[in-house]
């Protein structure tokens, strides 16, 4: 049986398996919309797949559709099937609020709020300022000014899985 696998390949290291399917039509999508991967087509025994398979369940190339926001009326909907790997859908499924709260804690600087404005504070307060602050005294350890549990930051965010997916593997995915 035909093989096809994606690794990437980085300077001075070995190259690393990213993705593998058995089935042509997926490797051929995977191909069209991914970038920066080396494939490699192998003939082998289904045994040794069934190998590939239990010792890299995450590579396995598969499609799923990730929840967006209709950009009309701003509700939630499912994106047509995204091709992806087991992976990274576990990634997004599973992680979505903490990766969510992260990538903002990036951009989100700690400030007194105080300083502002009743009515600037009140913006900030809808926005969700106190919730990522709140997240990243969470993520630092620093329990005597955590005013919240993390279930109960993360459950004021509703994530966009589709464009936390892009964001997260924007440097593999082709400008189509």
């Amino acid at each position: 049986m035909k093989v096809w696998t994606f690794y990437r390949l980085r300077t001075g290291l070995e190259p690393q398996l990213y993705a593998y399917t058995d089935q042509k039509k997926y490797a051929d999508e995977f191909n069209t919309f991914r970038k920066n991967f080396y494939l490699k087509v192998h003939d082998m025994r289904k045994s040794e797949f069934k190998q590939i398979c239990s010792d890299h369940p995450d590579q396995k190339i598969d499609f799923h559709k990730f929840s967006t926001r209709n950009k009309k009326f701003m509700t939630p909907k499912l994106t047509e099937p995204i091709i992806c790997t087991s992976g990274e859908i576990k990634q997004i499924i599973l992680y979505k609020n903490d990766l969510a709260l992260r990538m903002l804690a990036r951009v989100v600087c700690q400030l007194d709020y105080t300083i502002f404005s009743k009515n600037i504070q009140s913006n900030l307060r809808i926005l969700g300022y106190n919730s990522i602050e709140d997240y990243i005294r969470y993520v630092n350890f620093d329990f005597n000014n955590f005013t919240d549990s993390f279930d109960t930051i993360a459950s004021g965010f509703e994530v966009d899985e589709l464009g936390l997916y892009i964001l997260i593997h924007e440097n593999t995915l082709r400008d189509l």
